[in-house]
């Protein structure tokens, strides 16, 4: 939703439309350069710091972070930088496995949020380190199949290695209407508190295996430098509180990473990888869920 085109405007308007706290501390140099904190500024929004002093809040007038340029075909226009025009290619597939859905917001390394859609290989991103958890799918598969009774979590930055774009014929809908909301197919692996025999234990799920009254791991640590464990807490899980299966055909994207093979949408951190759950590729139940 773009910024208002005249009147008052404050910085806390300008850090809700970058998806950040209202008290988030910014220079305009950030702004001009498309840096720090607005790493991830669109340069493509029809309006937007001009890069000229002397400076005021008044040049975000009319400034649209979603701003988005038309797609060809084959092709993705990557948003520009203030500096900077990138294209990429996106290979285009039919029912890319383990997606997230066109239009879903995914966390920088800076902390700021962009359009999935917007993303292109070499992006770096906010991943997550989850201790003693077996992490990059490339090497094994352990990830899949471990059970932790214990999370201790840590940022990290990861980049993108690749991106692929497809069409899914439905997808999963998670605390729909809800804050923390996030829409993927049904492959696609989230980390997963579950209370079992009065017991939480802690693995990676499919979105199609997850339940109400699951937790969902959050990402409430930005610092892409902070290096130190932390005992995952309550404000560190998400409840999920609805699940819906929507029956209708999607445009989503699959992105792998290195390091960490985790990325963050919107809160909620997730896997890069496809996977199969318990029975291999599941057939979903539609009587399970609300559509």
């Amino acid at each position: 939703m773009a910024l208002q085109q005249n009147g008052s405007i404050s910085a806390n308007n300008v850090n809700q439309e970058f998806g950040l706290s209202g008290n988030t501390q910014h220079s305009f140099q950030a702004a001009h350069t498309g840096t720090g904190t607005f790493s991830g500024l669109n340069g493509g929004s029809p309006s937007g710091p001009n890069g000229s002093a002397p400076h005021s809040l008044s040049e975000f007038y009319g400034y649209d972070h979603d701003f988005q340029t038309e797609n060809t075909e084959n092709t993705v226009q990557q948003v520009p930088t203030t500096q900077q025009v990138f294209t990429t290619q996106v290979v285009n597939t039919v029912n890319v496995n383990s997606c997230i859905v066109e239009g879903q917001k995914v966390r920088l390394s800076s902390g700021l949020l962009m359009n999935i859609e917007r993303l292109q290989r070499g992006d770096e991103l906010l991943g997550y380190a989850i201790e003693d958890m077996p992490m990059d799918h490339n090497v094994t598969d352990e990830w899949k199949i471990t059970v932790l009774t214990n999370v201790r979590i840590k940022p990290h930055p990861v980049q993108i290695i690749s991106i692929t774009s497809g069409t899914n014929p439905l997808y999963i809908d998670i605390n729909r209407n809800i804050k923390d909301n996030i829409k993927l197919t049904q492959e696609h692996p989230l980390f997963i508190k579950r209370k079992v025999d009065q017991t939480y234990t802690y693995r990676w799920m499919r979105a199609d295996e997850v339940e109400v009254n699951d937790y969902m791991l959050c990402a409430n640590y930005f610092d892409k430098h902070d290096v130190v464990w932390k005992q995952s807490q309550d404000k560190d899980w998400i409840l999920i509180e609805n699940k819906h299966v929507v029956k209708e055909k999607c445009i989503a994207y699959s992105i792998d990473v290195n390091n960490t093979d985790t990325y963050v949408v919107g809160n909620i951190v997730v896997h890069n990888d496809i996977n199969v759950g318990k029975g291999g590729d599941i057939a979903i139940d539609f009587d399970k869920f609300s559509g």
